[in-house]
């Protein structure tokens, strides 16, 4: 008998508490384990105690940008993968600071589903 995956690790760094806690409640459901950080250097600290294997990151974090640790993070060996999340869509001068291709961004409103596929798309269980 083989034992199951274990479920991939969701890191979601979202200034607005509510919300985080909500996304966090709904990928539970679905089989995600989900912890929340609200500020970038809350999401480093998380990361590096809890290694998730994807961060779902607000670009918009009240007084902080998540596009630095987005930068930082995607496309570095060992750092969860990124998904962006936002109610407007990257600049050309954002765009231009990833290396190779930018991250995926899903808007807000979030549509679990595309989510759900986003996620999928990178294999699952943890990196």
């Amino acid at each position: 008998m083989s034992a199951a995956a274990p479920p991939l690790r969701l890191l979601i760094v979202e200034d607005d508490r509510d919300a985080a806690e909500e996304l966090a409640e709904l990928l539970g459901a679905w089989g995600f384990a989900a912890r929340i950080a609200a500020t970038p250097d809350a999401a480093r600290a998380e990361a590096a105690h809890w290694q998730p294997g994807a961060a779902l990151i607000d670009l918009e974090l009240g007084g902080h940008s998540g596009l630095g640790i987005a930068l930082q993070w995607h496309g570095e060996a060992g750092a969860p993968r990124v998904v962006l999340l936002s109610g407007r869509s990257l600049t050309q001068g954002e765009k231009a600071l990833f290396k190779g291709a930018e991250p995926p961004l899903l808007g807000k409103p979030l549509d679990i589903r595309r989510l759900l596929d986003e996620l999928s798309n990178d294999g699952g269980g943890d990196a």
